[in-house]
């Protein structure tokens, strides 16, 4: 006997387990970054804070097991949502409650998506048996609720953290368990690396627009110091351009060493963990 599965509860249990998980390596990647601030203050020494992030990622260690498998499953559950969500719009627009139905028989021809059916109902004489289902009822807005949870949950933990945890992971599991099943952390590293080559993307056009900006300031730097030269400006206009533009120009500077740093840290990072994992060596 196939064992029938309630593709919505089903779903409801993994959004919940997901958010538990997620709570959790958010609130400690926060008590990290926390310690950080101490550190740069001087008010931790570096030993200390050594030791507290070992701690802490030590107590992250089954969260980040249980996020990444469950992170690989979480497009599944949205593709279902969503085909689900769309198939109920879809009909609920034609006002027909039997093609609602029907659209939720596709869920049935796999085992894993069958709906409870009544064990009690009868087939009418001279029909072929076969299980009747009970009526049942979606609620639209629910089933959209669920979606957006997922899409809330899936964009929590950014790529930049995930490759952080995955490399320290790595780095502490296979140093307890040398015999560590690397092929599956190889497709969780490959999901991250596709989705920090969108995120890189979107850094290298930001930097390229920075740069059109930092030269732009540049010359309006330029501009108001011959203007000043030549006795266009007074003394207070040029100073106060000079010090609003000087502004713009190291804001922009500053977001530009910033972008240039994530992107190098978290490409060493993703070369760690190739390495951990056997797929790189270093000449």
């Amino acid at each position: 006997m196939s064992q029938q599965v309630d593709v919505i509860s089903e779903i409801k249990s993994f959004i919940d387990h997901y958010r538990e998980c997620v709570d959790n390596i958010v609130n400690t990647l926060r008590r990290l970054k926390d310690a950080e601030q101490l550190l740069a203050r001087e008010e931790i020494s570096r030993s200390v804070y050594e030791s507290l992030r070992m701690e802490y990622f030590t107590q992250l260690m089954p969260y980040v097991e249980r996020y990444f498998k469950l992170k690989f499953r979480l497009k599944e559950y949205k593709n279902r949502l969503q085909v689900l969500l769309t198939r109920l719009k879809l009909e609920s627009n034609r006002g027909s409650t039997s093609r609602i139905a029907s659209a939720i028989d596709l869920y049935r021809i796999d085992s894993r998506y069958r709906f409870l059916t009544s064990k009690s109902a009868k087939p009418a004489e001279g029909e072929a048996s076969s299980p009747v289902r009970p009526p049942m009822k979606l609620d639209l807005s629910e089933v959209e609720a669920m979606l957006n949870e997922l899409i809330r949950l899936e964009s929590r933990i950014d790529v930049i953290d995930e490759i952080s945890l995955l490399e320290e992971y790595l780095n502490i599991s296979i140093k307890r368990n040398p015999n560590l099943d690397k092929s599956e952390w190889e497709q969780y590293l490959k999901a991250v690396m596709d989705r920090w080559s969108e995120v890189k993307s979107s850094y290298l056009r930001r930097l390229e627009d920075l740069e059109t900006k930092l030269n732009e300031l540049s010359d309006a730097i330029r501009e108001n110091e011959i203007r000043f030269a030549v006795g266009e400006y007074d003394h207070d206009t040029y100073n106060e351009r000079r010090i609003a533009l000087e502004k713009r120009l190291n804001a922009i500077k500053d977001e530009i060493e910033t972008i240039q740093r994530n992107i190098e840290s978290t490409d060493l990072r993703i070369l760690r963990s190739l390495e951990l994992l056997g797929g790189v060596k270093r000449g």
